[in-house]
């Protein structure tokens, strides 16, 4: 009896005193989980806070800039019809001078044309004198045409100018202001998502890691 005693107690004390019991492993899954639930709402709310503060500011600074850029859009746009508009009086004063002078030279052609009888002696003093005005107006006139014809060349060269700036560089520049800083903030929404990502993987490794070793 005094043998067998010990080595039936021992027997029996051992499934009461095990080094690591079920109840023990779900306390520890349970602590782990609340801990990893408590730092996964803390990452959350520090990226719900990080991402709404920059899309709020993308947002304020995205209607600032569209506005700039519509308003300097509208002030392009009525330097560009402005110029057309000076072009096409330009023009229009071209022609109606180089008519005005077609029609002066026809004039005098057709007082200088000779008499029925073919003698200059017999023009009076009256048609000289209408040759004479008529001559004058001519060369008035051409003037005039040579004046409004590098007052037309003028415009277009300005024109010309302006609708090159326009398409090869200020549009350009206006797409560029339009998305200035837009893709950054993009860029530094979803890097911190994938922080966010990267860091609740790693709770969930270790709370996994953590049960397997107890």
């Amino acid at each position: 009896f005094c043998v067998f005693v010990p080595v039936l107690y021992r027997k029996n004390a051992e499934p009461t005193c095990p080094s690591s019991t079920s109840l023990d492993l779900l306390h520890s899954v349970l602590s782990e989980t609340k801990g990893m639930a408590q730092r996964r709402t803390s990452y959350v709310e520090q990226f719900t806070m990080d991402v709404m503060t920059r899309i709020d500011t993308l947002n304020r600074d995205t209607t600032l800039i569209s506005r700039k850029v519509r308003d300097v859009s509208t002030t392009m746009h009525d330097e560009m019809i402005k110029a057309y508009r000076e072009l096409l009086e330009a023009c229009k004063a071209y022609h109606q001078m180089a008519v005005a002078t077609n029609e002066s030279q026809h004039k005098l052609q057709k007082l200088k044309a000779p008499k029925k009888k073919g003698s200059e002696k017999e023009k009076s003093e009256k048609d000289r004198k209408k040759e004479m005005k008529a001559l004058e107006q001519l060369m008035m006139n051409k003037q005039r045409m040579i004046r409004a014809r590098n007052d037309y060349l003028l415009s277009m060269r300005g024109a010309n100018v302006l609708t090159k700036r326009y398409f090869a560089k200020s549009l350009l520049d206006l797409f560029e202001y339009a998305d200035y800083d837009f893709q950054w903030s993009m860029k530094k929404i979803y890097n911190a998502q994938a922080e966010v990502e990267h860091g609740l993987a790693t709770l969930q490794q270790g709370v996994v890691d953590a049960c397997v070793l107890k």
